[in-house]
């Protein structure tokens, strides 16, 4: 009887500690610091950024503080700075002009631009980032 008990409280434990690692969370804030205690005082010995996703080591919400591995660091994050889900960021680049062979510029993005000033010598471009977050279920 005691056997069963066991196998059975186990078997509950294995199942809760796979669910809390199969949920993906997010940070949601410019920069957050990975450190190597549960402490504001204790070391830096990361930082993370806005959407990159993290897995949780340990459950500790109850502190406040959350361990976490990422990049294959292992620290902690204020759980006030983590969501829970995961995110996707798209980085694309689109033309904003261009910078024509004799040293002119031009607003114009596709062809024909440059075309009285000897052709296009490079594009200028600028970066956009939209993100996507998704939850854990499903």
């Amino acid at each position: 009887m005691k056997t069963t008990i066991k196998l059975f409280a186990l078997s509950i434990f294995m199942i809760l500690a796979e669910s809390l690692s199969a949920q993906s969370y997010y940070v949601n804030t410019e920069t957050l610091n990975l450190r190597s205690d549960e402490s504001l005082q204790s070391d830096i010995i990361g930082e993370l950024s806005y959407c990159d996703n993290i897995t949780l080591a340990a459950d500790s919400l109850t502190t406040g503080w959350v361990k976490i591995e990422f990049r294959g660091s292992t620290g902690y994050v204020s759980s006030e700075y983590i969501n829970e889900g995961t995110c996707h960021k798209n980085i694309y680049t689109y033309r904003v002009g261009a910078i024509c062979r004799d040293g002119s510029s031009s607003s114009a993005t596709g062809r024909g631009a440059c075309s009285h000033h000897g052709g296009v010598s490079r594009w200028k471009t600028q970066e956009k980032t939209d993100y996507i977050i998704s939850n854990n279920q499903e």
